[in-house]
């Protein structure tokens, strides 16, 4: 299984625009918490999900009054130095 563990900075495009992230991954066997801090308006979410091998998936919902949730499905590199993937945005918010 990947180790995910620690800080992790990043891009996510949106509308052809990218936002650079800061993301802080605490790892419990195949359990994922954490937080991120976009540069966007959005600001700080938190993280939850879990790793299976190198397949990860989280829920990202930022702190806001709304709740906005984000679901992420993506893989962690040979080397753990880069997680891809995509994002939707979540039917339960």
């Amino acid at each position: 299984m990947a180790d995910v563990n620690g800080l992790w900075i990043g891009t996510y495009w949106q509308y052809g625009y990218p936002t650079r992230f800061e993301m802080t991954l605490v790892q419990g066997k195949n359990t994922l918490s954490g937080n991120i801090l976009d540069d966007s308006s959005l600001g700080e979410a938190s993280v939850t999900g879990e790793i299976n091998g190198r397949s990860v998936t989280f829920r990202k919902c930022y702190v806001t009054a709304s709740r906005h949730c984000i679901e992420y499905i993506g893989t962690v590199s040979s080397d753990e130095k880069l997680i891809q993937g995509q994002w939707s945005e979540s039917i339960f918010n």
